[in-house]
């Protein structure tokens, strides 16, 4: 399922995902505060691989901050868990 959100200027695509176990994106400027974090893969549809750079907030303007977003390396797209959506209480 697709759904766009606003931010700023720029019209962003957000992936929201049943089967994602985690909020994860590659870009580093949708990020409010982000941490390093060595270690770990993501794994995408045809087995490809991504590696897990750092852990962070994103916010976006008249919606809730989204805390624990991994920022995986050569991911394109912005993937939202439904899972942790749900276990967060959204």
């Amino acid at each position: 399922m697709q759904t766009s959100l606003i931010a700023g200027k720029k019209h962003q695509a957000w992936y929201l995902d049943s089967g994602c176990l985690q909020h994860m994106t590659g870009k580093k400027s949708m990020f409010q505060s982000v941490s390093p974090m060595s270690g770990g893969v993501a794994t995408f549809e045809g087995n490809r691989k991504g590696l897990i750079i750092g852990i962070g907030k994103v916010c976006i303007p008249s919606y809730s901050p989204i805390n624990n977003v991994l920022r995986v390396k050569g991911l394109k797209h912005i993937m939202l868990s439904i899972r942790q959506l749900c276990d967060c209480g959204y």
